[in-house]
């Protein structure tokens, strides 16, 4: 591990927790509120709160959990651990931190319901996931759950049920969750498997990964346009726009997946993943809105 002298500042805190990646978790949160509730009120902002915090306790907690491997790797090599900017007691308190106020605002804040799940998902990214990853290669899939259940936690924070149709919602996430995984597998599968991680890529070679992605980014983008089976979307202009919006995330992985070693076609469809999910919020939002109850 890299000797340093510890230095903790917010900028530390903020890459411990992954405040930008935390934040679109709250965000897919929040849509999953405003889809049962049909409105943006205190309560929205409690469920966006909470799964803020806990999102960056799961964060926190993880690079703790990975700080030796992620010093052998160039793409996590400068964290904070590994740099030693802060102690793994620091992190640990601020993981226990977060996630206990996340998992307080969610209770007290919104529904018990949407406090559990909030746990179980800290619970399941950290408890099983997270040591998973180096042991199957299909943790990928298992992880993906973590990231399936956010939307599902608004949706339960506004007064909401499990089996409703924010499920086609929390599909997307998941499927979602997968393609950019796999997306960054490709471009530093080869570090992973030298940190002792089973990349899921490490059983195909180069153009198999490169397929994968492309059924991946397939996969999600079919998501996306299930949300017009339950109606979380609906109407002739949203529905044309989701088509649309769907074909045109496809072609553009089509034409940048084969020169995705290079790092500009990978940065640039790496952000037309989030974009994507970007506009799926958007999409289902605006159907809130345009076509109220």
């Amino acid at each position: 591990m890299r000797q340093g002298r510890q230095s903790m500042t917010w900028r530390t805190v903020f890459a411990l927790t992954r405040v930008i990646l935390s934040l679109v978790v709250a965000c897919s949160a929040l849509t999953g509120f405003i889809c049962f509730r049909h409105a943006i009120t205190i309560d929205a902002w409690a469920a966006f709160a909470g799964v803020f915090l806990l999102a960056c306790a799961a964060s926190a907690l993880n690079q703790y959990q990975e700080r030796d491997f992620d010093a052998l790797m160039d793409r996590t090599k400068r964290r904070p651990l590994p740099m030693r900017q802060m102690s793994g007691r620091a992190a640990l308190g601020i993981a226990l931190v977060a996630g206990l106020t996340g998992a307080a605002v969610l209770f007290f804040g919104s529904t018990p319901l949407a406090a559990l799940l909030g746990v179980f998902t800290l619970l399941w990214y950290n408890g099983v996931y997270t040591p998973l990853k180096r042991r199957t290669r299909f943790a990928v899939l298992i992880g993906a759950l973590a990231g399936a259940l956010p939307p599902m936690i608004g949706y339960t924070s506004a007064g909401g049920g499990i089996i409703s149709s924010c499920l086609v919602i929390s599909l997307f996430m998941f499927l979602w969750q997968v393609s950019h995984v796999q997306l960054l597998l490709v471009k530093y599968g080869k570090e992973y498997e030298k940190a002792g991680f089973l990349a899921m890529t490490s059983m195909t070679n180069e153009k198999s990964a490169r397929t994968s992605v492309f059924v991946w980014l397939a996969a999600a983008a079919g998501g996306g346009m299930l949300l017009l089976a339950l109606h979380v979307v609906s109407g002739f202009a949203l529905s044309a726009v989701l088509v649309a919006g769907s074909v045109l995330f496809l072609l553009y992985g089509y034409k940048k997946i084969p020169g995705l070693k290079q790092t500009t076609n990978f940065n640039s469809l790496l952000g037309s993943v989030y974009l994507y999910q970007g506009f799926i919020f958007i999409l289902a939002i605006g159907n809130v809105i345009l076509i109220p109850l």
